[in-house]
């Protein structure tokens, strides 16, 4: 109201990717390192929360305080690790999804698509199958499927 046209203007939306590049090399490395060195999985929001909490002091979390990076972590909902990569599902608010993903040798911050992230996920969930089935000595049969946790994804 008593705004011209021309006074208005349309803000850019930054990406995951931009808003959390700049913090991400200089307060997390502690923390993707963490998640990568206990293997390939599936975090949950709350195991996410918990390893942040563990890596990172409370000093430094207060400094994150009101960052994009903390906005990222309280949007996370799931991280895939497959070394060296994490990728996260993160759903800022309700109706959007954003994909990245992390790799933690370089700090290096990639945008993902739906269809990538679903692939990168089924990498996991395949290495998990593949992994438990060897290790169960079962032989290669169609009577002997994956009958890990993630069966229903593996026995495709």
């Amino acid at each position: 109201m008593g705004e011209t046209a021309g006074e208005r203007a349309l803000s850019r939306i930054h990406s995951v990717r931009e808003r959390i590049g700049d913090s991400l090399s200089a307060h997390t490395n502690e923390l993707v390192a963490r998640l990568v060195n206990q293997g390939k999985g599936m975090l949950q929001p709350h195991q996410i929360t918990a390893e942040y909490n563990a890596a990172i002091p409370e000093a430094e979390r207060e400094k994150l305080k009101d960052t994009a990076f903390e906005d990222l972590l309280r949007g996370a909902q799931e991280a895939i690790v497959i070394p060296p990569w994490v990728a996260l599902a993160i759903r800022p608010r309700p109706g959007v999804w954003e994909y990245v993903r992390v790799n933690v040798s370089e700090l290096g911050v990639e945008e993902l698509s739906v269809a990538e992230y679903l692939q990168f996920k089924e990498q996991l969930a395949t290495t998990l199958c593949l992994s438990w089935t060897l290790s169960h000595s079962t032989p290669p049969s169609r009577a002997h499927r994956c009958r890990s946790p993630l069966a229903t994804v593996c026995s495709s």
